[in-house]
């Protein structure tokens, strides 16, 4: 999975595989987490929104379940 590094405070890269829709952040803390089941759509409003971290708190982290890479 390609990954883009990105402008935000906690998060360092985002990548998006949209053959199995699955999203993968970097965080500045290290750690690599995988989310499942997450839309094109909604990668693309994380990757354009003004607030990386605010709207992956709003929109991805309470919907997706994540797990440690």
């Amino acid at each position: 999975m390609d990954m883009m590094p990105i402008q935000s405070s906690h998060i360092v890269e985002i990548g998006y595989d949209a053959n199995t829709s699955v999203l993968r952040l970097h965080f500045n803390s290290g750690g690599i987490y995988e989310y499942d089941g997450v839309e094109l759509n909604e990668f693309v409003g994380l990757s354009e929104a003004s607030s990386i971290g605010g709207h992956f708190h709003k929109y991805i982290k309470p919907h997706h379940k994540a797990r440690r890479v």
